[in-house]
């Protein structure tokens, strides 16, 4: 990977693109030509925050800001539509099981929150499915069994399966170079 990284790099370097042009963009800006003036929107002369792009960070934000009583005092801008990104930027998985404790707690408020607004009625898309981790060496097994201890110490429910396991929970997988799973049943995707 770094030798591919370096040779993009010189080829840019040699067609005298800058080198950076590339590497730090995470998406274009895309103008485009509202379909009729009643589209314009006019904004406020000024706003307490201002949030740059309307994805699940941004949009997130704009909602925890409101909780706080300042949704008349802050501004989101998209260029498009809010929450009309790239579907890839965020797959839809809702997993529970993170580095550290931090990162854990972040994503199980997470989790809480898109199962509360389900409950509201609104449309989030939850499915609580699991989540199924698959080991091919004893190495990534090893990893697993770590997981699992961690996981129960910080009250996540998952559990160690065998190649067999793992073909009943997910019947299309092949298991002939499987060492075996991690199964975490309260993920989900959304």
């Amino acid at each position: 990977p770094l030798a591919t990284a370096v040779c993009t790099l010189q080829q840019q370097a040699d067609s005298g693109e800058p080198a950076q042009a590339n590497v730090l963009r995470k998406r274009k800006f895309k103008p485009h030509e509202p379909d009729s003036v009643a589209t314009m929107i006019k904004l406020p002369e000024q706003a307490r925050v201002v949030i740059c792009g309307g994805g699940t960070v941004g949009a997130s934000l704009a909602y925890h800001l409101a909780l706080q009583g300042w949704g008349k005092d802050t501004l989101l801008i998209e260029q498009d539509k809010v929450g009309g990104g790239n579907p890839w930027a965020a797959s839809g998985l809702a997993g529970r099981f993170e580095p550290s404790y931090t990162e854990l707690k972040l994503a199980e408020y997470s989790i809480d929150l898109i199962k509360s607004l389900t409950e509201q009625g609104l449309s989030t898309g939850w499915q609580p499915v699991g989540s199924l981790n698959l080991a091919r060496t004893f190495d990534r097994m090893t990893a697993f069994h770590r997981m699992r201890s961690q996981g129960r110490a910080w009250g996540i429910n998952c559990e160690i399966l065998t190649p067999e396991q793992c073909q009943e929970r997910c019947p299309l997988i092949k298991t002939s170079d499987l060492a075996g799973g991690l199964w975490i049943p309260e993920d989900g995707v959304c």
